[in-house]
């Protein structure tokens, strides 16, 4: 069943158990996941006083968790306070770690540098990963950069990037560079308790795709498993070549062009189109972008949405892992499988857990 835990977001620290009336979350690994959670302050079997709710919403410093069986599945940093005085009803809304990523350059104000460059070499995509990771959650010392993320293993490979500080790039978008590179891993921070019990993050990073259990349903059974079953494929962003725009101007601009013989696909009109990485001047990385770019694009995505019992999967379903559906005679969809991995899951306080995958 459902439980909740407010932690102290530096440390992890559990602060108080807390009882929502209402709540739901989001966490993916293609975007940042989300919440919002209603609490009755003036419900006499839950109510605590003025002080302990002010200090355990503060915005950023307090994570909210949500647990299936002491499990940790969704953690959200406060983002937002919304109180109804008449009703004594307080609304957190909540964001996942990665949020703060998406605010914070790989270096803080006083490290500024016009001329300061941050650059990893001898690395595997995973091992840049990983270092832009450090370089978001951790400085030495005691200080109010540090988050207990649990890194993986350092990684050596062939890789090397650069990033200038004058572009101002957020630790998201160098993430995202890695994740969009042809062959970058994917990325889930996941929430779990340490070893002493306090809240920590996961950092779980795919090689290059992240795994997980496999789940298997057969869509020609009386029962499946499953509450709902949909497909939707979205042929609006198919492209058959694309152009990656580097830094520079005019004659001097950078370009990177993967074009349809680098990936097979459907005979379609020509869709030749360009993406930006003004960031980006060295060529081979263009190339590389244009190509990861098109690999993602060239057909027509498939997005299935489906609905499960929180209990018959929970806690071992992760983000990553493997969902199989058999199809047999249907009206539309091809006999075999349906091989899909767990992109994204949402739920509430009912059983109803809603999956994306992809």
């Amino acid at each position: 069943m459902w439980s909740h835990v407010i932690c102290d977001t530096f440390t992890g620290t559990r602060l108080q158990t807390v009882f929502p009336d209402e709540g739901t979350w989001k966490t993916s690994i293609t975007a940042v996941g989300d919440g919002s959670h209603t609490f009755k302050l003036r419900d006499e079997d839950t109510k605590l006083d003025r002080a302990t709710w002010r200090d355990i919403s503060t915005p950023w410093a307090r994570t909210l968790v949500t647990c299936w069986d002491d499990t940790p599945i969704y953690a959200g940093l406060f983002g937002r306070r919304e109180y109804d005085q008449p009703s004594g009803t307080l609304v957190l809304k909540s964001v996942e770690l990665r949020q703060v990523l998406a605010i914070r350059m790989p270096f803080t104000v006083p490290e500024y540098d016009p001329n300061g460059v941050r650059a990893m070499a001898g690395l595997s995509l995973r091992g840049i990963m990983r270092k832009i990771l450090e370089l978001g959650t951790y400085r030495g010392g005691a200080n109010d950069w540090n988050l207990p993320v649990v890194l993986p293993a350092e990684e050596g490979g062939s890789e090397s990037r650069s990033w200038q500080m004058y572009n101002f790039e957020t630790v998201e978008q160098l993430l995202q560079q890695i994740e969009g590179a042809d062959g970058g891993p994917d990325l889930h921070l996941r929430p779990r308790w340490g070893a002493s019990g306090a809240l920590e993050w996961e950092a779980r990073i795919g090689a290059p795709t992240l795994t997980g259990p496999t789940f298997e349903y057969d869509l020609t059974a009386e029962e499946i498993g499953l509450t709902s079953f949909g497909v939707v494929e979205d042929a609006s962003m198919q492209l058959t070549g694309v152009f990656s725009i580097g830094s520079g101007s005019e004659a001097d601009m950078r370009v990177g062009q993967s074009p349809f013989t680098g990936v097979p696909g459907p005979h379609i009109p020509n869709l030749d189109a360009t993406r930006s990485f003004k960031t980006i001047s060295d060529k081979p990385q263009l190339d590389q972008r244009a190509l990861s770019e098109l690999r993602a694009f060239r057909s027509p995505s498939l997005a299935i949405s489906t609905d499960t019992t929180a209990s018959e999967v929970l806690p071992a379903m992760v983000l990553g892992s493997t969902v199989r559906a058999w199809v047999e005679d249907d009206d539309f969809l091809p006999d075999g499988w349906m091989t899909t991995t767990v992109t994204g899951m949402s739920g509430d306080l009912t059983e109803k857990l809603t999956l994306e995958v992809a």
